[in-house]
């Protein structure tokens, strides 16, 4: 199997851009029930359209998010799942202005979501199993650790996955979520090319990994040489 390519400014289908297999296991929390909250539906919806690589649903994508009706706490998730269907626009673009100028909107958009999430969480007690704020931060690291190294989001990539596993809860957050992490840190330790570390993250994932699709993203990730 190929190497999962990162971002581009070559025309390419959204399932192989950006983020490869980024936010399968994040998408796949810990629903029973995938579509009983709004915020469950836009993980669903969001897991679809990048999976499928249509350009006309990515097209659709940002105009359907902007609809969604969600509460005061995760209206940072929400904006930050926008600014990450963004981002992924930019591989479907031919001109190189057009695709600087998402790339630099999506940016700007997961700074205010990180912004806004964390002050709702000074303030609010979480009402969700998984707190906003890592989900956010996550699609924030997955987002950044592919970006071009011009655009100087790597070393913030490299704070968000050190927030994320240093968290006094990470040992409590569901498992597929703790996989989407590790695979998240394979992904950023591969582009940097550091393959112990990678190795390592890629057996924490497949230790947790329970969902079909967060196995079935280790396994891509396995069946990638290090």
């Amino acid at each position: 199997m190929k190497a999962t390519p990162r971002f581009s400014f070559a025309r390419t289908t959204l399932a192989r851009r950006l983020y490869g297999f980024a936010l399968t296991g994040l998408l796949v929390l810990p629903a029973a029930h995938a579509s009983d909250t709004p915020i469950a539906q836009v993980r669903e919806t969001f897991q679809a359209t990048r999976l499928g690589g249509d350009a006309t649903q990515l097209e659709a994508l940002p105009p359907w998010l902007r609809t969604r009706q969600v509460s005061a706490e995760e209206r940072p998730v929400l904006n930050a799942y926008h600014a990450a269907s963004e981002a992924m626009q930019a591989g479907q673009r031919w001109n190189p202005l057009t695709k600087l100028t998402l790339a630099h909107r999506a940016i700007a958009a997961l700074d205010l979501a990180l912004k806004d999430v964390h002050t709702e969480a000074t303030h609010a007690p979480p009402a969700r199993d998984l707190p906003a704020e890592a989900e956010v931060q996550l699609i924030a690291l997955n987002t950044f650790s592919q970006l071009p190294t011009f655009l100087h989001t790597r070393t913030r990539a490299h704070t968000l996955l050190l927030q994320l596993q240093t968290h006094p809860d990470f040992g409590q957050w569901p498992a597929d979520f703790r996989a989407a992490i590790y695979c998240a840190a394979v992904r950023l330790h591969r582009a940097e090319q550091v393959p112990l570390a990678a190795q390592q993250a890629l057996q924490q994932a497949k230790a947790l990994a329970r969902h079909p699709l967060t196995r079935q993203e280790v396994a891509q990730l396995e069946a990638v040489p290090l």
